[in-house]
């Protein structure tokens, strides 16, 4: 079976939030898996787009 690609994984999910003025973690959970949490401004608080002035994906 051929890897999958490398990727920017947990690392760039941390370096995306924190350049939003975030954060993100990430571990196993206690059934076995793996926990992401992430943490990242809305609103007037934040100085990026907001969900609301996003496109939708078709």
């Amino acid at each position: 079976m051929t890897p999958p690609p490398a990727g920017n994984g947990i690392t760039g999910m941390r370096e995306r939030a924190a350049a939003l003025g975030g954060w993100a973690t990430a571990g196993s959970s206690p059934d076995g898996g793996r926990r992401v949490h992430a943490r990242l401004p809305f609103g007037a608080a934040a100085d990026h787009p907001t969900a609301s002035d996003l496109e939708p994906i078709p």
